[in-house]
């Protein structure tokens, strides 16, 4: 009795050059529509982070002038028009330093991601 994987492998026509090309065209043309998600959230935070100086409204480290502690959001009533997302217990704009924090974030995700990838690559050739 021959078994199912021989059986197969023996009665299967070999895949022709159309057949093939016809499955990487579908394969390729669903690939290119995958990354977009991530990049359309990526992109913005690299932008973000990169151009931080313009778009943030004020000095992250430095409290607004004239501005109380613990102010709240833009949406909440008694709120101050000069800080969109309110103020933090320095009176610093919380805008300002979510902006500032994207450089941060994105140099430690960047940074994990190099230092993972050179130790997993190091060890990989090791083993094999």
């Amino acid at each position: 009795m021959v078994s199912t994987i021989e059986e197969t492998t023996a009665s299967a026509a070999p895949v022709t050059h159309r057949e093939f090309t016809s499955v990487g065209r579908r394969w390729f043309r669903s690939a290119r529509e995958l990354p977009v998600l991530p990049l359309a959230i990526l992109v913005p935070f690299i932008l973000t982070a990169l151009f931080a100086n313009f778009i943030a409204p004020y000095d992250p480290t430095e409290p607004i002038p004239g501005a109380k502690i613990f102010e709240p959001p833009f949406w909440a009533q008694g709120a101050n028009p000069a800080a969109l997302l309110g103020t933090d217990f320095q009176g610093r704009d919380v805008l300002s330093r979510l902006i500032f924090g994207a450089r941060v974030s994105l140099i430690v995700g960047v940074t994990g991601t190099l230092v993972a990838g050179t130790i997993g690559t190091t060890l990989g050739s090791l083993a094999g």
